[in-house]
């Protein structure tokens, strides 16, 4: 193995190398079983069997919004969406759509989040029956996200009648359109893709801000022209979600929009020899666009990368990692290559969604950052602080690994650091 390769999880064959870049399409990222190596690549564009995609804007009186759509007739699905208690009516509409797991197009608006209006859930089923008209296809399997402003009425009408134009510019290569036709604030498109013998998957997302998923996350689209039954999809689908999408945070903010959905169209044999390979190639592409997410956050300069261990159970050792990395004082200190571990106590240490019944035992805490232990059970280490300073400011991702000493189970979130531009951006994003 590659001596600069790490693995991402020790129990997963994901293997990654970042090198001194922050940049995730320089990042090189694989998995490997029994000797079989499927790359998991940047690219900018793909072709899938049986998808065809196109995206157009459309300038409006109330400002421009994009319309992006992927046709894939009886294809099986997969989807999760968001839990913030003000969803829109696209997420909640969908979260019901897909329960028979299937799909035949997906619509996706951006730069409008048709939220928090009064006409929004009539704006939803209108555009929803305009598409199913056009495609001849049941309203129940057109699957629709909103992404954008929250509070803006959506100018129904104009997209409404850009759906035949849009319909006409349907192509075999068109997802690399759509990552574009998604975006909002994001820097760039994301887009990633993996070969398993000849079955394809790929993945596109967008989001740089308004991020702590706790399902999925902003909206994210993975593609595939395997032949998978749909409880095996939605197995592999979840686990891999759990582990990627819903493992990151930006700002810990909840989007009322967030979709993640797995789309098959079953138009490639996958044998069985072939389905774990499988599995972990799908955790993998999710892995790479969640990387991608953080790494390209609204005024981001790092990825954080917190591991905890020795919780209670995965779902604790999950909420003392999200509050580290959620924490501004944290995030701040990795912006400034300030190796105060401090942050670290206070953040793991905060009730949080524990409550008040939230006990470490500090006779049993481990503390390393950088991979240097800064706190080992009850006593400060000595360490080089400004060494490890300087591996902070060189590297591409900061580490925080904690050990609350009491059980094997452990969890991984990502996140990024907190800086003046992010600040700044958020504060006229409507002005």
């Amino acid at each position: 193995m590659t001596v600069d390769a790490r693995q991402i999880w020790p129990d997963q064959p994901l293997w990654l190398i970042e090198g001194m870049t922050t940049d995730w399409e320089q990042h090189e990222m694989w998995v490997d079983v029994d000797g079989r190596r499927v790359d998991i690549r940047p690219v900018s564009e793909i072709v899938v069997d049986g998808i065809t995609a196109a995206s157009c804007s459309i300038d409006t009186s109330m400002g421009g919004v994009d319309l992006s759509l992927v046709l894939a007739r009886g294809a099986t699905a997969a989807g999760l969406f968001t839990t913030n208690a003000c969803a829109s009516p696209s997420a909640v509409r969908g979260r019901e759509a897909i329960v028979d797991g299937r799909v035949d197009v997906l619509a996706i608006v951006s730069k409008n989040a048709n939220v928090a209006t009064p006409t929004a859930e009539a704006d939803t089923d209108a555009l929803v029956g305009a598409i199913a008209d056009e495609f001849a296809v049941a309203p129940g399997n057109v699957l629709l996200s909103c992404t954008g402003v929250i509070g803006q009425r959506l100018p129904i009408e104009d997209v409404v009648a850009a759906v035949p134009a849009a319909r006409r510019a349907l192509a075999p290569r068109g997802l690399a359109a759509v990552s574009h036709g998604i975006l909002t604030t994001d820097r760039r498109p994301k887009m990633v893709a993996a070969k398993v013998g000849g079955v394809t998957i790929a993945g596109i997302v967008k989001g740089a801000g308004m991020i702590e998923p706790r399902m999925a996350t902003m909206l994210a689209y993975i593609f595939t022209d395997a032949a998978i039954e749909p409880d095996l999809l939605r197995s592999c689908f979840h686990d891999a979600v759990g582990k990627t999408l819903n493992a990151l945070t930006i700002d810990s903010d909840t989007s009322t929009s967030d979709t993640a959905v797995m789309v098959a169209t079953g138009a490639r044999e996958l044998p069985e020899s072939d389905v774990t390979l499988f599995r972990h190639a799908v955790l993998g592409v999710c892995a790479a666009l969640a990387r991608a997410v953080v790494s390209d956050a609204e005024g981001a300069t790092k990825t954080l990368e917190v591991n905890v261990t020795g919780g209670p159970t995965t779902r604790a050792c999950e909420a003392v990692a999200r509050q580290i990395a959620n924490s501004p004082l944290v995030k701040a200190a990795a912006n400034g290559n300030d190796p105060n571990w401090g942050r670290i106590v206070m953040a793991l240490g905060k009730p949080g969604a524990f409550g008040h019944d939230h006990v470490v035992d500090m006779s049993a805490l481990r503390i390393a950052l950088m991979g240097v232990t800064t706190y080992d059970c009850g006593r400060q280490v000595e360490y080089e602080r400004g060494a490890v300073a300087i591996r902070m400011r060189d590297s591409p991702t900061v580490t925080i690994d904690v050990d609350l000493g009491v059980t094997s189970h452990r969890a991984k979130i990502w996140g990024c650091d907190l800086s003046e531009e992010y600040v700044r951006f958020n504060s006229v994003y409507t002005t």
